[in-house]
């Protein structure tokens, strides 16, 4: 069984989320462990096709500094206040350990290999 990453925006006293988006090969372009360049610290890069993009841009927009959730099924790995729309499609996490980062690369990348099998 494949684990399922999902980013998840939640409401403003952080109950419940109000949108979600599980990390799929089908949406997932490239994932990178690699450095924050401004602090050198460990950083996730995220590259997102044009849809799941469109998404990140909108409810970025839409839910400005709420807080955005990264999981890996039910257990959530990073917890951060969105400070600004995510235009790009891109974009990276830093500041955590680059253990948690080559966790989420794996579930990401496992999600994609077993919907390459199944296609």
């Amino acid at each position: 069984m494949t684990e399922t990453v999902t980013l998840r925006i939640l409401n403003e006293d952080e109950s419940t989320w109000l949108v979600s988006l599980d990390l799929t090969a089908s949406n997932v372009i490239q994932v990178t462990v690699g450095s924050d360049p401004f602090s050198d610290r460990p950083a996730l890069k995220i590259k997102l096709n044009a849809e799941a993009g469109a998404w990140l841009s909108e409810n970025t927009r839409k839910y400005l500094m709420h807080q955005m959730q990264m999981a890996i099924d039910s257990r959530v790995i990073l917890d951060a206040q969105i400070l600004e729309p995510m235009e790009s499609g891109e974009f990276m996490i830093s500041g955590g350990r680059s253990r948690m980062y080559e966790e989420l690369k794996r579930a990401i990348k496992a999600k994609s290999d077993f919907e390459e099998e199944r296609a």
